[in-house]
């Protein structure tokens, strides 16, 4: 595993009320530290949100499956920032430990042409 990483917070995947409202109120609850990490999040889904708007953006851009919700995670958001199809890495998610994990896809035989130069 390269990364292993807990959301910020959970939502479920669909509301029957107002997501924006949902969204905002999970993310008012956030640390500062936390919600900081949030802040610094892209947002395409709605280039020019702002206000209360723009949590619902950075949600709707970062937001990835986790089990039978959809979390933010924001390290991983940084690794891959593809639709559905353009996945640059896979990640599954652990239910049992609530966490998001990047398992090692390709091994590296140092010596090789893709090997990074190994440092002593």
């Amino acid at each position: 595993m390269i990364l292993r990483e807990k959301p910020l917070f959970l939502a479920p995947p669909s509301v029957t009320g107002s997501a924006t409202d949902l969204i905002n109120t999970l993310v008012g609850g956030l640390s500062p530290e936390d919600r900081r990490l949030f802040d610094g999040l892209s947002h395409h889904s709605e280039p020019d949100a702002k206000g209360e708007r723009l949590a619902l953006a950075k949600f709707q851009t970062n937001a990835i499956a986790a089990g039978s919700q959809v979390g933010i995670f924001p390290r991983t958001a940084r690794m891959n920032h593809g639709c559905s199809s353009a996945f640059n890495t896979m990640y599954s998610w652990r239910e049992e430990e609530q966490i998001l994990g990047r398992p090692i896809s390709n091994v590296v035989i140092e010596g090789s042409a893709n090997s990074p130069r190994l440092l002593p």
